[in-house]
């Protein structure tokens, strides 16, 4: 007889209680529909983070100045230049790709690759300027060096100059410093192109201001008084002012012109020698202030060199009364009379004057005298 049981229960293993068929075990362990497309997405938001991460790194390298005019430059200089440059852009490159892939934009890892970029970026910025400073900075020199501008105390600033630019045998050697700075070694070390000075020009400005001051007050016609004298040192004070303009006129650019200061020796005490050529300027503004009162006195009172015309009155008078009346006003103040500084002593009531290491005194009248021989 059959056993019903094993029947039954083979029955179940194939199709269950109702006998419909197979039972495949393996199909729970299957990947579903829902599980590859959930796999799908994720690739697919890879790929898209990947490609917006090489956008963004390509679109900050877009962003970075690269184009340089290097023409005029030796080769030397241009080989420094593009390996620096070569350098630099390697770092943005690095920079700019890491910060792409980085999504909070408030980190300090964030921050740290935002300030390379930017350090890069001045430094391409900077040699940009410095090179076509340099290269202005050459034309010019050469212009006014075609032209005579240099002072004849700049010798050892024009061979620097020289040097520096590249004209004749001695050439410096250019280099690029941390910051995209230009830097130059003309044989004292590297030394920093923001720093080079044009060499000394001559004073022409200067020159002329004091050959101006010195016609205004002889066409004046009139003796120098203390407030004038005041108003002149003021003047004189200005035009001195830049030690450059200061250190033409002592090299002896202007002997020529009547401006003759080379006795004065150039060194490190400026104000000293500021001072010395001041006082002589005066001076001689004073003596053009006495000659154009002469002058004018002499075409006024005929014949007679010694007198002139009262205005108010009309009558003669001795010309040299006003400058006399000057002096006891101002005692201790000089007035020119006959080219020499009278002053005047109240203690004493005489008047002094000096010619070279000589001192002379003149009563009122003994003055009058002298200068009427």
């Amino acid at each position: 007889m059959a056993n019903t049981a094993l029947i039954q229960g083979e029955a179940k293993m194939r199709g269950g209680e109702s006998g419909s068929g197979f039972v495949d075990y393996s199909a729970s362990m299957r990947p579903t529909k829902i599980g590859r497309s959930e796999t799908n997405a994720k690739k697919a938001e890879e790929k898209a983070k990947a490609t917006n991460a090489i956008n963004a790194a390509n679109s900050y390298m877009s962003k970075l100045k690269s184009d340089f005019d290097f023409t005029g430059l030796d080769d030397d200089a241009q080989k420094a230049m593009r390996e620096f440059l070569i350098l630099e852009r390697s770092k943005y490159a690095e920079a700019a790709s890491a910060i792409s892939k980085i999504q909070d934009h408030t980190s300090p890892e964030y921050q740290y690759y935002v300030d390379q970029m930017n350090s890069v970026q001045q430094g391409f910025v900077n040699l940009s300027e410095q090179v076509k400073a340099y290269k202005e900075n050459k034309l010019q020199y050469g212009e006014l060096t075609k032209s005579s501008q240099w002072s004849l105390g700049a010798g050892d600033e024009i061979s620097h100059a020289n040097t520096v630019f590249g004209i004749g045998d001695q050439k410096a050697k250019l280099t690029v410093l941390p910051g995209g700075k230009l830097g130059y070694d003309a044989g004292n070390g590297i030394q920093m192109f923001d720093n080079f000075e044009m060499p000394t020009m001559k004073a022409y400005d200067t020159a002329n201001g004091i050959m101006k001051l010195a016609n205004d007050y002889y066409n004046k016609g009139v003796a120098i008084n203390p407030y004038a004298e005041s108003v002149i040192s003021s003047s004189v004070d200005k035009m001195l002012a830049d030690p450059t303009q200061l250190k033409s006129l002592v090299s002896g650019d202007f002997d020529t012109d009547g401006l003759s200061f080379g006795d004065i020796e150039w060194s490190d005490d400026i104000e000293g020698i500021r001072q010395q050529v001041k006082d002589r300027v005066i001076q001689g503004v004073r003596s053009a202030a006495a000659a154009g009162k002469a002058y004018k006195d002499s075409k006024t009172s005929g014949n007679n060199s010694n007198t002139t015309t009262d205005p108010q009155t009309g009558k003669p008078v001795f010309k040299y009364d006003t400058s006399i009346a000057d002096l006891k006003a101002f005692p201790g103040m000089p007035v020119t009379m006959r080219g020499l500084d009278f002053v005047y002593d109240p203690n004493t009531g005489k008047y002094s004057t000096k010619y070279g290491d000589r001192k002379f005194e003149f009563t009122e009248e003994k003055l009058k005298e002298y200068l009427t021989r």
